[in-house]
C-alpha cells in the first residue's frame, strides 16, 4: 500500500509533465498501475502456499498470473483514494 516513496515519486510525475504543459507541450497523462512485479508474486505465493518454482509450474503460469491480477487489483480502490487525496 501506499508509503511516503509513492508521495515523494507522485509529485515529480505531476511536477514534470505540469511544467511541460505550461511550456506550450501536449503533454499526454496517463495514469497506470505499478505492480512491483516480485512483491506482488512473493504475497501471492505466500497467499497459495507455494514456496518453489515447480509448483507454479504445476498450477500452471496462466493461473498464477491470473492470481496475481487478481491479487494487485484489490487495491485498486484504495489506490484510487490515495491519488485522488494526492491530488493526481
Amino acid at each position: 500500500l501506499p508509503h511516503y516513496g509513492h508521495l515523494l515519486t507522485g509529485y515529480v510525475k505531476d511536477i514534470v509533465p505540469r511544467y511541460r504543459t505550461m511550456r506550450g507541450y501536449m503533454v499526454d497523462r496517463r495514469f497506470g498501475w505499478d505492480t512491483h512485479g516480485l512483491p506482488a508474486e512473493l504475497e501471492v505465493q505466500r497467499q497459495l502456499g507455494i514456496t518453489d518454482k515447480s509448483q507454479i509450474d504445476e498450477m500452471g503460469i496462466e493461473k498464477f498470473n491470473d492470481a496475481c491480477r487478481e491479487s494487485v487489483l484489490k487495491y485498486t480502490g484504495e489506490w484510487r483514494e490515495y491519488v485522488t487525496r494526492q491530488a493526481r
